[in-house]
């Protein structure tokens, strides 16, 4: 009886172990997600930004947003490469 006690308290804490791991992981990897996350909410916002800026300095600029035929001719160049 013993013996079967040591061994479930053995394996027992191999599962805290593991555990433990594994939420270290995760904790980890939702840090590094919510950092990339934050950084591409920035960029989106500054891409805005620098847009409405051109816009209002420049009214006749053609952005990709609006226009994308210049972005598809360098996206065909660079895949025919």
């Amino acid at each position: 009886m013993e013996k079967h006690l040591k061994k479930l308290l053995n394996r027992y804490e191999k599962l805290l172990e593991v555990s433990d791991k594994i939420n270290s992981w995760f904790i980890e990897t939702n840090r590094k997600y919510m950092t990339i996350e934050q950084d591409n909410y920035y960029l989106k916002w500054r891409s805005e930004y620098l847009e409405k800026w051109i816009k209002k300095n420049n009214p006749d600029a053609k952005l990709f947003k609006e226009d994308s035929s210049e972005y598809d001719a360098i996206k065909e160049e660079k895949s025919d490469e």
